[in-house]
């Protein structure tokens, strides 16, 4: 028993390290299809669904677990761009007036390139959707859908509007009634 547990202990110190070491952000290595999803998704590489070839990265780039989709285009991610967590980058398209099986077959475009100029951030859980470009030196809000071109030195977020309410319960007095009642 307690040498079963000091092995399951030694194989996770071995993947912490392991993740820690590894060179995830040098894209020379880290470029995979995805038959590796699982372990490339807990090692924090990017993954490239489509040809891999169609993927353009500067060494300098800062890629975390990014999913690459290169079915409808290129991808070219240029100086110090930087990535956050779970960013999809999607190229590819299906069109949706075709009935049947033939709805699944992704169109085979080459027109829904993405570009992320020079500098700019991604952050996590943000969709980039081509055809687009990204200026220089832009950031990308968490959570964002961009389907449209960003101009450099420019912020792209999410702005939600709050409501707050309170929860009235069967049979309580409203807050007006409360008020009133006094």
């Amino acid at each position: 028993m307690l040498a079963e547990r000091r092995a399951s202990v030694m194989r996770k110190a071995r993947f912490i390290r392991e993740a820690i070491a590894a060179k995830r952000n040098t894209p020379g290595r880290t470029l995979h299809n995805s038959r590796h999803f699982g372990a490339v998704r807990l090692r924090g590489q990017p993954i490239v669904a489509g040809p891999v070839s169609r993927v353009r990265v500067s060494k300098t780039a800062g890629l975390a677990n990014v999913l690459i989709n290169t079915v409808g285009g290129y991808v070219d991610i240029g100086d110090y761009v930087f990535f956050g967590l779970d960013v999809l980058l999607l190229t590819g398209t299906h069109d949706f007036t075709v009935r049947g099986p033939d709805r699944q077959i992704p169109s085979k475009e080459l027109d829904r390139s993405i570009v992320i100029e020079n500098g700019a951030w991604i952050a996590s859980r943000s969709v980039i959707i081509g055809p687009c470009r990204i200026g220089a030196n832009a950031v990308i809000g968490c959570g964002c859908v961009v389907d449209f071109d960003v101009p450099a030195d420019t912020v792209v977020r999410v702005r939600q509007e709050v409501v707050k309410d309170t929860i009235r319960y069967r049979g309580s007095l409203r807050p007006d009634q409360l008020m009133d009642g006094q």
